[in-house]
């Protein structure tokens, strides 16, 4: 054999025995990391693979939320929320592979994301335009959808859909325009109150913690919301309605309640400001609230039926 073909031979011989060894030193959780971050890069990067399930939330619903700015800009977005089917490395992963950065500063990188890629995975209707209300739950303006954007900043990353307007909308209502103005029905205020009820009503509970505490008088009732930490510092919110318990919420606390224009039989919604004691855990999110029966009704990304 000749002599250079030999030294080659067995050189290949010895890169693909530590090839094989590097391998089989990987533990199964490593494989599996590995595989499954393919599998989302080949699923992020196909025009026929939808991760998000058919979605019946747009027939007859509305999205609600909050609107936010972006630090660096004069741009305003409200937050998204994921499709089911998610992983840790999904969000990455779509705006490394489909992403073009349109700004980068010091605090933050907005990369925008192609529209069909988006709605793959991420919950995206109703918001291609949107009504605008002030604190007053009065019409402001409406506002058309720019982009959907990555939004990487020092405290958290997340997608959000992004807007533009020349006045300051910051804190401002956002509803969907699925929503016929006719229907416009004001929710009634909540009201800050002393954090002396559990001990007023001598609630049988021990607490280590009490936060907010809010009241609504309302047709002949009386509502309150609790927020307080137990002797266990499990976190919860309670609903009451004529100083009984009818509802609980557990693991965070309600820091704000923003009243929203939308009253239907007998339910009351609010955007609410929530959170998690002793962390960088903040979201809002759109609570409604059953007079009738007393209880919270929870809704899936900010969006309800309202027919």
């Amino acid at each position: 054999m000749n002599k250079s073909i030999y030294i080659l031979l067995i050189v290949f011989l010895f890169f693909a025995s530590c090839d094989n060894k590097d391998s089989s030193n990987r533990t199964e959780g490593q494989l599996e990391s590995i595989k499954k971050d393919s599998i989302i890069a080949e699923e992020t990067n196909s025009d026929s693979i939808l991760i998000k399930k058919d979605s019946d939330i747009a027939e007859n619903a509305l999205y609600v939320g909050i609107i936010n700015s972006f630090y660096e800009s004069e741009d305003y977005y409200i937050d998204l929320f994921y499709a089911e089917g998610f992983t840790d490395n999904t969000p990455y992963l779509i705006a490394e592979n489909h992403g073009e950065i349109i700004y980068e500063g010091q605090e933050m990188t907005r990369t925008n994301v192609p529209y069909d890629i988006a709605k793959r995975h991420l919950e995206v209707e109703l918001l291609d335009s949107i009504y605008v209300f002030d604190e007053r739950q009065e019409l402001m303006d409406s506002i058309a959808l720019q982009n959907i954007e990555y939004l990487d900043a020092m405290i958290e990353s997340k997608y959000v859909a992004s807007y533009s307007h020349p006045i300051k909308l910051a804190g401002k209502i956002a509803i969907s325009k699925s929503y016929d103005l006719k229907d416009l029905k004001k929710s009634p205020s909540f009201i800050e109150t002393e954090n002396t009820l559990i001990r007023d009503l001598k609630l049988d509970v021990e607490t280590l913690n009490i936060g907010k505490t809010f009241k609504l008088y309302y047709e002949g009732d009386i509502l309150n919301l609790i927020s307080f930490s137990d002797e266990q510092y499990k976190h919860r919110i309670f609903l009451l309605k004529n100083g009984v318990v009818t509802d609980t919420l557990f693991e965070y606390y309600i820091g704000g309640m923003q009243p929203v224009p939308i009253s239907l039989d007998n339910k009351i919604y609010y955007v609410v400001s929530s959170f998690v004691p002793d962390t960088d855990n903040s979201w809002t999110q759109l609570l409604g609230i059953d007079t009738e029966t007393g209880e919270f009704i929870k809704n899936r990304g900010n969006r309800l039926k309202y027919q």
